[in-house]
């Protein structure tokens, strides 16, 4: 058991370098808006956090007290600090890359709902539109008498 017990927490420690070492890899990308490198990143990504969340489901099952005797934990201390810190940079550039991606969608909306209304006036005075309604409809009369 023992060397069971050594064995996962070794490979967490090494697992959490390389889903830091990712997250810090889609950070710098992030900053630099380089979007077909992420593309590429994502599945990695997805395949090292599966294994990291079965992982650390295996590890957290162990006694603590025969963590903390395990000469791996400091390893797996340190590369969990690292882990913490990527996380964290790359969630605030995630979120600052969501609002302006929400930023320019909703400039998109207002775009297009200005562009979709309609600019025809039915009654006799055109006043307050200039010259966006030149083409715009004539005027309606209805006849009122059948």
């Amino acid at each position: 058991m023992a060397d069971d017990q050594r064995t996962l927490v070794a490979e967490l420690a090494q697992l959490a370098g390389q889903l830091a070492a990712v997250m810090e890899t889609e950070t710098a990308h992030l900053e630099h808006n380089r979007w077909d490198a992420l593309a590429v990143l994502g599945p990695e990504k997805s395949r090292l956090s599966l294994r990291y969340d079965a992982l650390m489901a295996a590890v957290g099952a162990l006694p603590r007290a025969a963590l903390k005797a395990d000469p791996a934990f400091a390893e797996l201390a340190a590369a969990g600090t690292r882990l913490d810190r990527a996380a964290r940079a790359n969630a605030f550039r995630l979120s600052i890359q969501i609002k302006a991606n929400q930023r320019v969608a909703q400039i998109i909306a207002t775009a297009a709902r200005k562009a979709a209304s309609p600019l025809v006036s039915y009654g006799k005075t055109r006043s307050g539109f200039g010259n966006r309604l030149r083409d715009a409809a004539p005027p309606i009369a209805v006849s009122r008498i059948y």
